[in-house]
């Protein structure tokens, strides 16, 4: 999926409404008409706004609070930013579908201050608040089987980019003293929980499951995809419960060797993938090294979790 060059702020708005609404016949149409190269399809509409309500309701929520929130909910400080920036324009912070944190609301503040805000400001909140995790988002669509949306979402990407500008001259647009990485280093970080001698399966599945950790997206669908690769079940609940389930019962029936090269290849993946968003947009160079950083440390806590399951499960059966 391609674009021509369009005016910034009607591309962004576009794609938000798509992101948000799905990708349907009228849709398509209007993305065809503003100059972007989109597939033909034999689905039905009701088809296609089922299959979108399955990836972004339950495979991968598009929030900025999933991907960078310690506890992967949605909510915090995307939102809250978003909402005074755009009060402080004079816009309304109102919308008719998701919230601001949404892809799509974080699309359209944009579009909506694009004529508004200064490059400075602008630059700031694009980086810190969509730079930041939006790659990411398509990486995990990706990992889910979509590529339409992966595809639409990486046009999102690269047209933020364009705002921003070149590497060399995102500190310049910060600000003095304010450099690009500045941003990355400012993400909330924790150490993985296997130092403590206290560690459960359920503080290793909820630092799994925790994406601002460990760089990877781990959802529902995700687990699910884990749990038919080997047969453990994994039950059902929200996705730390159903990765804590998924690691017992993957020991119990000897599957945990299976499932952690799985969740390496997970890793693998993604350290793909922002390499090469590093490579072709060098603006994006401090959040790769970030994330790529957070990815190697993963795999060090893979090589450590099988010991941890192990040793639980085995203090379990003691009488």
């Amino acid at each position: 999926m391609t674009s021509e060059r369009h005016g910034i702020a009607p591309a962004l708005s576009l794609l938000s409404d798509v992101l948000e609404a799905g990708l349907t016949g009228p849709n398509r149409a209007r993305l065809r008409s503003a100059g972007f190269d989109v597939s033909e399809t034999s689905a039905s509409d009701d088809e296609i706004l089922a299959a979108h309500q399955s990836l972004f309701g339950f495979a991968v929520p598009p929030y900025a609070g999933v991907f960078l929130n310690p506890d992967g909910l949605s909510g915090g400080v995307a939102e809250t930013e978003a909402v005074d920036l755009l009060r402080g324009f004079g816009l309304s912070p109102d919308l008719a579908g998701d919230s601001r944190e949404h892809v799509s609301g974080l699309l359209k503040t944009v579009s909506l201050l694009v004529a508004k805000a200064s490059p400075e400001v602008l630059s700031s909140f694009i980086v810190s608040k969509c730079l930041s995790w939006l790659p990411a988002l398509g990486m995990a669509l990706r990992r889910e089987g979509d590529s339409e949306y992966a595809d639409l979402l990486d046009v999102a990407v690269v047209v933020l980019l364009e705002i921003v500008g070149p590497s060399e001259t995102v500190p310049e647009a910060l600000g003095a003293g304010v450099t690009h990485g500045a941003f990355a280093t400012a993400l909330p970080d924790r150490e993985p929980p296997l130092a403590d001698p206290g560690t459960g399966v359920k503080d290793l599945a909820g630092y799994l499951t925790s994406h601002l950790f460990t760089g990877i997206y781990l959802g529902r669908a995700s687990v699910r995809r884990l749990t038919r690769s080997t047969g453990s079940p994994s039950g059902f609940g929200g996705r730390a419960l159903m990765m804590g389930n998924l690691l017992n019962s993957a020991a119990s029936y000897g599957d945990l060797d299976a499932i952690l090269d799985q969740l390496r290849q997970e890793t693998q993946a993604y350290r793909d993938g922002w390499a090469e968003w590093a490579e072709l947009h060098p603006a994006l160079d401090a959040w790769a090294k970030l994330w790529t950083e957070r990815l190697h440390r993963t795999d060090g806590v893979l090589e450590t979790v099988g010991m941890a399951v192990a040793a639980e499960l085995e203090g379990a059966d003691r009488p």
